[in-house]
């Protein structure tokens, strides 16, 4: 996640889908003559008077979505008309945008390092912001055999390193059941359901069996992106985004200056008899401090850092317990 400086799991009642009536696109009203230029440049107006920063873009990704027509047509005919069977549906997604439902909700679903992920009321918007987890991760020598993903929201980083990781398993857990069926869906759909198992409940608990049982080895690793948020500034960050009123509270604050959760996922993390070679947490810069301090007093030989995002603010904190044996390499013939 990246939210407004400062710092820097209320959902809706019906998902924004159902929102949009059944007679959009269907009717056969009559309207003013309209063309794509026209739609695009009051939709600009109207949601830059919402507050919106890059109306214009805001607006023909609007259209595209609307028109269900590829953005290229669009921009690439400017003067053809918009359907009115369509404006309905047009006008409605607008209404929306401009009361800040985020645009990715409106399309049901966001690309995150470089696949399409299928996203609704229930779960996190993927933030380019998390994909710097997804980068470090994949630095890893040797690649880990199994992934852990606590908070998996739409399984947004599970997937993604399933996909560069084709012998690797899946952990992921979330305490929405909601949740973790969109992200079932979208295992399925980047096919990686048969390696990745999903269980609900809150951190690690879920995973008591599959600790137990043995199935987590020593070359693994654990990545979360948990609700980080001070939730004792919630009207403040809703207030400088909107938006944030739109996606599930539960999984965007939390006590403690926002590190409840974490302190709780470390001090769980320490009991296990084999606990992963590396633990990958997306936080907020001005926590470095804090979470560096309580992982260095549970783990005083671990090698802890704060990896920066592409803004160069310090996103994700990587916190290496130990480092794999180097192999015997042959010896070369002289």
């Amino acid at each position: 996640m990246s939210f407004p400086r400062r710092r820097e799991s209320a959902d809706n009642k019906s998902s924004v889908k159902s929102q949009i009536p059944a007679y959009a696109g269907m009717t056969d009203y009559k309207h003013t003559p309209m063309t794509y230029r026209q739609a695009i440049a009051e939709a600009a107006q109207k949601l830059k008077t919402a507050g919106l920063a890059n109306s214009v873009l805001e607006a023909q990704a609007l259209l595209a979505l609307a028109t269900r027509r590829d953005l290229a047509a669009i921009l690439t005919h400017p003067e053809c008309e918009l359907p009115a069977k369509l404006r309905p549906r047009w006008n409605f997604l607008l209404k929306l945008r401009t009361r800040r439902v985020p645009l990715a909700l409106l399309a049901g679903h966001k690309e995150f390092f470089a696949l399409d992920f299928q996203i609704n009321r229930w779960t996190l918007v993927p933030r380019p912001a998390t994909e710097t987890l997804i980068e470090i991760a994949l630095k890893i020598r040797p690649t880990p055999a199994a992934v852990v993903d606590i908070g998996t929201g739409c399984g947004c980083i599970a997937i993604s390193l399933l996909k560069k990781w084709p012998h690797a398993a899946g952990y992921a857990t979330d305490i929405s059941k909601n949740a973790l069926k969109v992200a079932q869906t979208n295992a399925r759909a980047h096919q990686v359901s048969k390696r990745l198992k999903f269980f609900a409940g809150s951190l690690l608990a879920p995973l008591k069996n599959v600790v137990k049982n043995g199935d987590l080895k020593n070359n693994w690793i654990l990545t979360a992106n948990l609700p980080y948020l001070n939730s004792l500034e919630r009207d403040y960050y809703e207030k400088n985004c909107p938006e944030l009123l739109h996606e599930p509270s539960r999984a965007l604050y939390a006590k403690k200056n926002g590190l409840q959760l974490y302190f709780r996922l470390l001090r769980q993390v320490a009991q296990l008899k084999n606990p992963p070679r590396a633990i990958l947490l997306e936080i907020s810069p001005e926590q470095t401090r804090e979470i560096k301090n309580f992982s260095q007093h549970i783990w005083p030989r671990a090698v802890i850092s704060c990896q920066p995002d592409l803004a160069g603010q310090a996103r994700v904190l990587e916190i290496i317990l130990y480092k794999p044996k180097k192999l015997a390499l042959p010896e070369t013939r002289k």
